[in-house]
């Protein structure tokens, strides 16, 4: 068992960590990929670009910037059409950052969508059960 303390909304909060809070924890995180939240951070991403100073609307939290702006990037990241409404929140931006950026993937389990069909012995030691509650 391990124990981590962590700040939440501004409050110390002490986690301690057993097996299986730690595979609750990576099997919730697998079902939100799968739910497809990274690939929208992905268009996310890619829609605000290298752009610096970007206005942010707090009532929709999204990039508050004129038609034409949104009408050239919409065309480079065609995905990122429904940010015009609803962005994702700054302070999850955040979070998400530190939990996607700088990933790279090594080895035989490594794949992106540019792959292919995944090959068939994949997932053939993974445990594939998402345990949607604790039942003990």
């Amino acid at each position: 068992m391990s124990t981590s303390a962590v700040e939440v909304s501004g409050e110390k909060v002490k986690v301690m960590w057993d097996k299986r809070l730690i595979e609750i924890f990576y099997d919730i995180c697998i079902k939100e990929i799968l739910k497809g939240n990274r690939p929208e951070w992905k268009a996310w991403k890619k829609l605000k670009g290298e752009d610096t100073g970007l206005g942010w609307n707090p009532i929709k939290r999204t990039v508050d910037l004129p038609d034409d702006w949104w009408e050239s990037r919409l065309k480079v990241v065609p995905d990122a059409k429904k940010f015009r409404t609803s962005g994702i929140d700054l302070k999850f931006e955040e979070k998400l950052d530190q939990m996607f950026m700088e990933i790279v993937a090594t080895g035989d389990k490594t794949w992106a969508p540019s792959s292919g069909t995944l090959h068939s012995d994949f997932f053939e030691d993974v445990d594939n059960d998402i345990h949607e509650e604790n039942e003990e």
